[in-house]
């Protein structure tokens, strides 16, 4: 994964999807660790663009990968994160008001960034998450919304404010 080489190394020219698995590999080989280090470099990917060839490039399916190592590194830490800086980027990127300027770079971190929420607060009953994560009310909101994330935030939120104590149901 380019992100992990040290500035100022050279490309290692691998392709953009073997790099977003590598993300992902990322989130399994540190699950459940809390590796400060990891956070932080997946943190910066959910968001970031990636430089191929001398030629930036923002990929929805990188962040999206990027979230998902992300959300595996903290899964179900959500009340025991080690810094609020994390809780605020990933809510910024997935419910804060777009500008014009900003609103592809941001649009696009938002699955990577609801991903990684989920999997940090999975079944946690965060309410304060949970609201935060609630559908717009007003039809004028729901306009400036993707489909898609629409119902990811629906998915997400009540996957937050599952009970995890519930008792499954015999068929």
């Amino acid at each position: 994964v380019v992100a992990l080489l040290p500035q100022g190394s050279n490309d290692l020219n691998v392709a953009l999807p073997v790099q977003t698995a590598g993300l992902v590999g990322i989130g399994f080989l540190y699950l459940e660790t809390q590796h400060r280090r990891m956070t932080e470099i997946l943190l910066s990917q959910v968001d970031g663009i990636i430089v191929i060839a001398e030629e930036e490039i923002v990929n929805e399916g990188y962040r999206l990968g990027a979230g998902i190592g992300l959300g595996l590194v903290n899964l179900g830490k959500g009340d025991n994160l080690p810094g609020v800086n994390m809780l605020e980027r990933l809510l910024y990127m997935c419910t804060s008001q777009k500008d014009i300027e900003s609103y592809r770079s941001i649009e696009q971190a938002a699955s990577g960034a609801l991903i990684a929420l989920t999997l940090i607060y999975v079944k946690s009953m965060n309410k304060t998450i949970a609201r935060k994560l609630k559908l717009p009310k007003t039809e004028q909101l729901l306009d400036y919304m993707r489909p898609d994330l629409f119902f990811l935030r629906f998915v997400c939120k009540n996957i937050i404010i599952s009970d995890k104590n519930r008792k499954k149901i015999k068929r």
